[in-house]
């Protein structure tokens, strides 16, 4: 991808008020695996600080396998 972006960042549509370390733009985010549509930006709040607070290659990984069926789509 260049460099440009990453396979897993923050939800684009977060609170940009929220103090969290800096991430290239990412394909996929923590909620990319969900179902759900209409999400809180409270809920989109919490699943970034939570992946910021909590992040491990082996998450990363484990978003990208939930979500390749729904890339691209």
């Amino acid at each position: 991808l260049a460099g440009k972006v990453s396979w897993v960042g923050y939800h684009p549509k977060h609170n940009i008020s929220i103090h969290l370390p800096p991430l290239k733009q990412g394909v996929l985010s923590p909620l990319s695996a969900l179902e759900a549509k209409n999400l809180l930006p409270e809920m989109i709040d919490k699943a970034n600080m939570l992946y910021a607070r909590d992040y491990s290659i082996v998450k990363d990984l484990n978003i990208i396998i939930k979500s390749f069926n729904k890339m691209g789509s």
